[in-house]
């Protein structure tokens, strides 16, 4: 005779109301909620999106990205003596 036993290790999570009745409108059938997080969520690799971009785009994302988190750092910089 052979027993199989299988330990799935979950993890609590919180989220808001809104976010439940999302996740609860794209389930089908008997999905888990694990299972709709791993499709909306699973699809896409960073391997995707190789090839899409065209030369220098890239650069300028990179420099728009980093002037945002300068603002943004600076920002919550100036709330945070202010507060």
């Amino acid at each position: 005779m052979y027993t199989y036993q299988i330990n799935v290790a979950t993890r609590t999570i919180t989220i808001t109301d809104e976010t439940y009745r999302m996740l609860a409108a794209r389930k089908e059938g008997k999905e888990s909620f694990s299972d709709v997080i791993k499709k909306e969520f699973g699809k896409y690799s960073l391997f995707d999106l190789v090839g899409i971009l065209e030369p220098g785009d890239a650069e300028k994302m990179r420099e728009a990205i980093n002037t945002s988190t300068c603002h943004f750092e600076a920002q919550y910089k100036a709330d945070q003596t202010a507060g």
